[in-house]
């Protein structure tokens, strides 16, 4: 389960403030999960899943290929395809790792997924666009399996198999706001239903695939 917020970055310390004594900074490989996320999203050709996104369809599928690297790395630590299904606020996630990037065939992610994976998928896709942002992640120290992350400096760009080429990348979200999002699988506690209350914030629905879509096609392509 998720829900997302958008915040003013001037906001956000507050917010971490009143949720210090719940939750800690995340840690992998003795780093600070403070870290750099760049998605390949891919779609059929007639842009179903974006579709299913934009009319509202609660049964809905999404599928990227996620890159990660610590903000203080030059490497990317994680490189996985995510196949992320979703009925309503309940979402199921598939992460199949990519072991050898430098053979990646980025155009038939079909042939790699049924090859390497024995994962058929109905409708052939291709790479549509990139997206980048800056990710911190927060793990609880008191409930289980909840965690909250914040993403702030989020950029779109057409496809490009180079993932650091992001030199014609457009904000899809004004850079002095951030996404907040929590992620839980369970019930929603009141204590953190209480501090978001305290801080007035209103859930949304956002997609940064579905964002990122509209903001190329006006910038780009509307005349």
């Amino acid at each position: 389960l998720e829900l997302k917020y958008i915040v003013k970055r001037s906001n956000i310390k507050n917010i971490i403030r009143d949720l210090k004594d719940i939750f800690d900074v995340e840690e992998f490989e003795d780093n600070i999960a403070h870290y750099e996320n760049r998605n390949i999203y891919y779609d059929t050709y007639d842009f179903k899943f974006y579709r299913d996104k934009s009319e509202g369809y609660s049964v809905r599928k999404k599928l990227r290929i996620r890159f990660s690297k610590f903000i203080s790395d030059s490497k990317y630590s994680r490189c996985q395809i995510e196949i992320k299904s979703r009925r309503g606020f309940e979402s199921e996630k598939k992460l199949i790792k990519i072991t050898n990037l430098n053979d990646f065939n980025f155009n038939d992610i079909n042939k790699y997924l049924l090859i390497n994976n024995g994962i058929y998928l109905h409708d052939k896709l291709f790479p549509v666009l990139n997206v980048k942002y800056e990710r911190e992640s927060f793990i609880s120290k008191i409930y289980r399996d909840i965690r909250f992350t914040i993403d702030n400096n989020i950029i779109a760009s057409s496809f490009n198999n180079n993932i650091d080429d992001f030199q014609k990348g457009y904000f899809i979200l004004e850079p002095k706001y951030s996404v907040l999002e929590f992620k839980f699988k369970t019930e929603f506690p009141l204590l953190l239903k209480n501090i978001i209350k305290r801080h007035a914030l209103q859930q949304v629905t956002y997609s940064k695939y579905a964002k990122s879509i509209e903001i190329i096609y006006n910038r780009k392509y509307q005349i």
